[in-house]
């Protein structure tokens, strides 16, 4: 999802009440180096509630997809850099 699509769908959830505006949330961005692997970290684990005979509601196949085309657009964004690590910025589009 990219990021103004998600501050909006972020803020409705927020105004519904079905989520709390104190939820700890863990953003990825695809500048990340280690962002698409934990996307596909999470793609592996969500895969597992699928097959899992004790899994109580697996998650949907159309979200684990999902989930895999948004760690295919990270890998392909241009830019990446280590967390907290400006120093180490690569812009691969100037190549």
């Amino acid at each position: 999802m990219k990021a103004s699509i998600e501050l909006e769908w972020l803020q409705k959830k927020i105004e519904s009440g079905d989520m709390s505006p104190d939820e700890p949330l863990f953003v990825l961005r695809a500048r990340d180096i280690f962002a698409s692997k934990v996307v596909r970290e999470w793609v592996e684990l969500a895969n597992e509630t699928c097959f899992s005979v004790a899994a109580d509601a697996p998650v949907p196949f159309g979200k684990i997809r999902e989930a895999e085309n948004l760690a295919n657009e990270m890998d392909a964004w241009p830019i990446k850099q280590t967390p907290g690590r400006p120093d180490t910025r690569v812009d691969s589009s100037a190549e």
